[in-house]
């Protein structure tokens, strides 16, 4: 077995497992999202534009975005 066999998650059933479950618990998350219309913008930025689609993207996307539209800047 090569080092890279060693960090393949289909390799390690408990690596695939955590990343699972992380992906689980993003979309449990992102089902009670506040902002649905940030989401669906999200979603499209990162599912159509951008290949990046998984659970755990979108909700480190959503959660930034949604900070971000809270902050007013000022000259």
């Amino acid at each position: 077995m090569s080092l890279r066999d060693l960090w393949n998650p289909a390799t390690c059933p408990a690596t695939l497992r955590m990343m699972e479950q992380s992906n689980l618990d993003a979309f449990k998350q992102l089902t009670e999202a506040a902002d649905k219309k940030l989401l669906k913008k999200v979603i499209k930025t990162y599912c159509s534009q951008i290949d990046m689609c998984t659970y755990q993207n979108l909700k480190m996307m959503y959660d930034r975005d949604l900070e971000a539209s809270k902050q007013d800047l000022n000259w």
